[in-house]
């Protein structure tokens, strides 16, 4: 085994690359850290030709055996170097058969639970052998540091390799699964989505569509959903609860306020205490590349950086680019983003950069009417408010659709989404779990065999809630 005194079999070397002769006459051409001896990157050559197969993959006694149970007809070549010409079809077949042997060690090396180190979490990762090449040199770069230095290279390593590259989640369903499970699995998100919101039709169907189209062309480029409407109206609930029925992480990315596009794209790691952007801290937590991205206010985003930031929601969002996203603290990294569905939310469209609008399907919400409001009060709303109260299961609390219609209409002036009426209803159920502690419970009480039944009146709700739509500008003559 050359292994054992590799530097009498070497055939040739020039600066880094060496080749060695293996027993069967053949050729392995290897580049290695002449410092590092036993860790190589391999090349090999075929034909005379560099890199046109190249892996870095750790060097061990058991890969060279592996090596030299090759077949010795897999490179017919003399000692001269490579001198018989081979098709260009023998070659891609026999750098296929290669590559796919490679993988198999790579495999059998990756389930024997032996990936704790940093270098083997590397060499595993599913990246293009230029920026697997970067790293390595990196990690051999970073060996010969010590101090700050050494924790602050390893920092960076360690978030470069803890991204999931090329991970894709399953979403429970496939294409060549049966029309009848297919079926069951779209009725079963829409049941979810409409056990948690009412109303909202058109952005179910559209988010239902783009689910549907996932099934049938998984390899397709993902989405930018766009949901425009008045505050308070569901938005962020919605795309809650499609999280939740595909089993897909969400992250939201408030840009409200927004002014500094190193929150997306985060800061260059020659920076003191630099770190990535949100959307790289997000993937490391995902543990999949096909996460849900919801960007929330994009039309509040600050009139001072709003190019930047806007350029940066450009190549997010364009289908053409967001296969090479790259985070300014893994810079040579581009991150595959196009498996990822992006939604933004919006209360004016006016307000939003125009590239950037026309790159998404937006979805109009309509405002909900008086009578939209308390049927979502009577489904939704209240049920939800009393559940986390945790009331006792011998209590049940009458609400009036009356008494829900005046609420509602005494908290819309203003308000006309259904942020203000649960605001409402929240102060009139803690009022009442007060009442009920301190045993002064001013509302109709009705008790039978099953229970205590609390009749709100609506006396009670003008007593806690003030009269929004009372004048009160007399009150403001003397300041």
């Amino acid at each position: 085994m050359f292994f054992e005194n590799w530097e009498s079999n070497i055939v040739y070397r020039k600066g880094d690359i060496i080749t060695f002769k293996r027993y069967d006459a053949s050729y392995v051409c290897v580049m290695c850290h002449v410092s590092d001896s036993t860790n190589f990157p391999v090349n090999y050559c075929v034909d005379g030709v560099d890199n046109i197969y190249s892996y870095w993959i750790e060097i061990d006694k058991d890969f060279i055996n592996y090596l030299s149970e090759v077949r010795k007809d897999e490179y017919e070549q003399n000692d001269s170097g490579f001198d018989q010409k081979l098709s260009q079809k023998r070659k891609r077949k026999r750098l296929q058969k290669i590559e796919d042997e490679i993988q198999t060690y790579k495999k059998n090396k990756c389930e024997s639970g032996d990936i704790s180190d940093l270098k083997d979490r590397l060499l595993t990762l599913d990246l293009d052998i230029c920026t697997k090449s970067m790293l390595l040199d990196k990690y051999y770069n970073t060996k010969k540091l010590s101090g700050s230095e050494y924790a602050k290279a390893m920092n960076w390593l360690s978030i470069a390799t803890s991204l999931p590259y090329g991970k894709i989640k399953n979403t429970g369903v496939t294409k060549e699964d049966s029309p009848e499970k297919i079926k069951a699995f779209l009725q079963n998100i829409k049941a979810k989505l409409d056990e948690n919101i009412c109303g909202l039709t058109d952005a179910k169907r559209e988010i239902l569509e783009y689910v549907a189209r996932k099934i049938t062309n998984p390899e397709g480029k993902g989405c930018v959903l766009a949901l425009c409407g008045v505050p308070g109206v569901g938005k962020t609930k919605l795309l809650k609860s499609l999280s939740s029925a595909l089993d897909l992480p969400l992250f939201q990315i408030n840009c409200g306020g927004l002014n500094d596009v190193a929150v997306l794209t985060g800061h260059s790691e020659t920076y003191v205490g630099a770190k990535p952007g949100k959307i790289v801290e997000s993937l490391q937590t995902s543990e999949c590349m096909n996460c849900i991205f919801y960007f929330d206010e994009v039309d509040k985003i600050s009139e001072q950086k709003s190019r930047e930031l806007y350029g940066v929601l450009t190549h997010l969002f364009d289908e053409e680019q967001n296969d090479k996203f790259q985070d300014n603290f893994l810079s040579n990294i581009s991150i595959n983003l196009s498996k990822c569905m992006f939604v933004v939310s919006f209360n004016d469209l006016e307000k939003v950069d125009d590239i950037v609008s026309d790159r998404m399907k937006i979805i109009y919400i309509n405002t909900p009417t008086l009578d939209d409001k308390i049927q979502i009060c009577q489904e939704k709303m209240l049920p939800e408010i009393l559940k986390s109260m945790n009331f006792s299961n011998n209590y049940t609390f009458e609400f009036s659709r009356e008494l829900i219609a005046h609420v509602v209409q005494q908290n819309s002036n203003e308000d006309h989404g259904m942020r203000s009426v649960k605001k409402a209803f929240e102060k009139i159920i803690n009022s009442l779990n007060y009442d009920i502690l301190v045993d002064n419970v001013k509302v109709k009480i009705e008790t039978s065999d099953t229970g205590t039944t609390f009749i709100i009146t609506k006396k009670y709700v003008d007593d806690i809630l003030p009269i929004s739509d009372q004048n009160e500008s007399y009150m403001h003559m003397y300041i």
